[in-house]
């Protein structure tokens, strides 16, 4: 079953992605998971900006002879970012933050020179994301945060140049006459400058783009990722418990080690485990500056 996306593809998922990230504790109520979203005692939203810049390559996986040219990605987000008061203690800090965000990805833009022989490319993405996780130190100091992230996103690209390889035009202009969908995850480090979220991260970025939507396979995928990403979620409190100052590594290296083997999946099978369309793999590395509003 294929379908093109739409309008209403892109909120639809992001309302699923958030509502899965809610789930973190069996015996909440559907009151305690709203409030997550406004001020209380426990949680405060801070308003906040992102700015990050990097590089990025552009690949596809199979039958595909042909180089990109090294791209630098831009991106602007907005969103809010919270402590939550009733997971952090002994030293230890539990955040999430829901943000949109529009980026660009460039072969132009960048500090480094352009080859003759490689596809220049121009993508602009918009969407949501969701990020959260654990982190060393107290609210009011300065403190170490292990992030991951994951994305739903709407991705138009401008191809500026083709080859002399038919089959691989076949696959650069089902990119070119689309604005397809994508998703991504980050999985990264932030040093926050005392209270608040004014702060430097420095994260790993890893898109698929799909050249047609695939409602059925992506379902499927995306049960089973957030079937192994959200577990630990329901039992933090136990897992402080055992691990202590350790668990925040702990719970970073599982939820990007999940992400990684998911992504590197989905960049040869589509819709891993399910096969699909055509997809266009990014990874990039960034640095990214946090402030609040």
């Amino acid at each position: 079953m294929s379908i093109r996306p739409n309008k209403f593809i892109l909120p639809l998922a992001f309302f699923f992605l958030l509502s899965t990230n809610s789930w973190s504790e069996e015996e909440e109520s559907i009151g305690d998971i709203i409030s997550r979203y406004f001020n209380t005692e426990e949680n405060i939203n801070i308003p906040l900006v992102e700015l990050s810049y990097g590089p990025e390559w552009t690949t596809f996986h199979s039958d595909f002879g042909s180089s990109f040219e090294d791209n630098y990605s831009t991106e602007i987000q907005y969103g809010f970012f919270r402590y939550d008061k009733r997971l952090s203690k002994n030293g230890l800090l539990y955040f999430s933050s829901e943000r949109a965000f529009f980026g660009n990805s460039s072969s132009r833009f960048k500090p480094s020179g352009v080859s003759d022989f490689t596809i220049k490319s121009e993508l602009y993405r918009y969407g949501g994301t969701y990020n959260n996780g654990f982190g060393i130190g107290e609210e009011k100091g300065n403190k170490f945060l292990f992030s991951h992230s994951s994305s739903i996103m709407q991705v138009q690209s401008d191809i500026e140049n083709f080859t002399y390889s038919d089959r691989d035009n076949r696959l650069l202009y089902e990119f070119e006459t689309e604005t397809n969908f994508g998703m991504a995850y980050t999985s990264g480090l932030m040093y926050v400058f005392g209270e608040g979220v004014t702060s430097l991260e420095l994260k790993y970025q890893h898109n698929v783009i799909w050249s047609n939507f695939q409602f059925v396979e992506w379902s499927g995928s995306w049960v089973i990722e957030n079937l192994l990403q959200r577990t630990p979620d329901l039992f933090h409190e136990y897992f402080i418990s055992q691990f202590g100052a350790y668990y925040p590594l702990i719970y970073h290296i599982y939820k990007t080690g999940i992400s990684y083997l998911i992504y590197e999946g989905r960049s040869r099978n589509s819709y891993w485990p399910f096969k699909g369309s055509e997809v266009l793999t990014q990874r990039g590395v960034k640095l990214g500056v946090k402030f609040a509003l």
